[in-house]
């Protein structure tokens, strides 16, 4: 897989995961986490658990906190 390919499948899945825990991005700003941002992406980017969120993201119907393996739980959970 290129880079290119691997970067747009990563942030797909980052940004449903986003949708999914309700993250807004809007008031992380506010809450000045956006410094952390790249970070957040960097670690989606280098996540080892991309076929477990892929099936938590398609299995889990309600809105909720990210769950234990995802390396941006922390972030997600913040607000």
């Amino acid at each position: 897989m290129g880079l290119i390919n691997k970067m747009d499948q990563r942030l797909d899945l980052m940004g449903k995961m986003m949708r999914k825990t309700q993250f807004d991005l809007s008031t992380s700003k506010q809450l000045g986490l956006d410094q952390s941002y790249s970070k957040t992406i960097f670690k989606c980017l280098h996540c080892k658990s991309e076929s477990q969120c892929r099936q938590w993201l398609s299995t889990s119907t309600e809105a909720t906190q990210a769950p234990g393996f995802c390396p941006n739980a922390d972030e997600f959970n913040s607000q």
